[in-house]
């Protein structure tokens, strides 16, 4: 049975084998490639992860530590949504009145920040230069938990499972 493609059909024996050779180098290259940043992805996976624990385990921790304390005022009454993130820990008197005035601040229990909602505008920031300060930047190329899916031994792990792992693959 004869597979030649009508552009490999003028070439001669050499050149398809030239071109076999650079194709097959160029696969080998790419899953070099692959490889490495699998491996580069793995390096860094661990202390990010480690980073987001200790985070988690201090804001535990300065959390009952600050339980049932009113952290800030918000000039504003945030959504339903959004108040149970603001006042997380605070508990109010239901027959708590504020005064009805045009200069008072506090106008409903809504306003009241616990210390979760400051711990999470300044944890954006601080962990942004904690990483910046003691992180080290994966380099261009590594696609995160994606690229580590198409390094050879993870390939062979996914066929294993019955997921084809080009289907993964992010182009």
């Amino acid at each position: 049975k004869n597979t030649t493609t009508d552009a490999d059909a003028g070439k001669s024996g050499k050149q398809k084998s030239k071109i076999a050779r650079v194709t097959k180098a160029y696969e080998r290259a790419e899953q070099d490639c692959n490889d490495a940043s699998a491996a580069v992805t793995r390096y860094h996976m661990l202390p990010n992860m480690l980073t987001s624990v200790l985070f988690v385990i201090l804001m535990r921790i300065l959390g009952t530590e600050h339980k049932g304390q009113i952290m800030a005022i918000l000039p504003f009454t945030p959504w339903s949504f959004f108040k149970r993130i603001t006042s997380r820990g605070l508990e109010f008197d239901p027959d708590l009145v504020f005064d009805t005035d045009e200069d008072s601040l506090v106008k409903e229990t809504g306003q009241a920040a616990s210390f979760v909602l400051i711990y999470m505008l300044t944890g954006l920031s601080v962990k942004f230069y904690v990483h910046q300060l003691f992180g080290t930047k994966a380099p261009a190329g590594s696609e995160g938990l994606l690229g580590m899916t198409q390094s050879t031994w993870a390939k062979k792990m996914l066929t294993a499972a019955g997921i084809d792992p080009d289907e993964l693959k992010m182009d």
